[in-house]
């Protein structure tokens, strides 16, 4: 709940130090940062079995979340638009990631995945990594 308040009191005095701590609140910076465009994430290693899938990539400065994509069966692609991703067959989306994911019990062993990643924050998203191929083990 602090938190929130200090976000909406961060909004309503525009980055102000003053005014935020007028408000109550510690400032921890008088200036404000614009993001950054995002660079594309390495390839994620992928590895596990059905019952625990791992997916890692290395930080991507700048980066708020990961936008993970799983595709299942055949090799397919997404691709990024402005405001949305499109996908090109049937996938597991997680949209809102970190660097390291763990998927339990939700892919049978055998269904050969392709999976991608891409970097996001408020300046956009990056570019999706490169894809890898996986078969997912018992």
């Amino acid at each position: 709940m602090l938190h929130t308040e200090a976000v909406y009191v961060n909004g309503i005095a525009n980055g102000n130090a003053a005014t935020i701590e007028a408000a109550g609140f510690t400032a921890t910076s008088n200036s404000r940062n614009r993001a950054v465009v995002l660079a594309t994430p390495n390839a994620p290693a992928v590895s596990g079995n059905a019952a625990a899938l791992r997916l890692i990539i290395p930080a991507v400065q700048g980066a708020d979340s990961y936008c993970w994509v799983i595709f299942t069966g055949e090799t397919t692609n997404a691709t990024i638009a402005e405001t949305h991703i499109t996908l090109n067959g049937p996938a597991i989306v997680i949209p809102d990631g970190i660097t390291r994911e763990v998927l339990h019990n939700v892919i049978a062993a055998g269904t050969k995945l392709t999976v991608q990643v891409l970097a996001q924050n408020t300046a956009g998203k990056s570019g999706f990594s490169a894809a890898v191929s996986f078969t997912v083990g018992s």
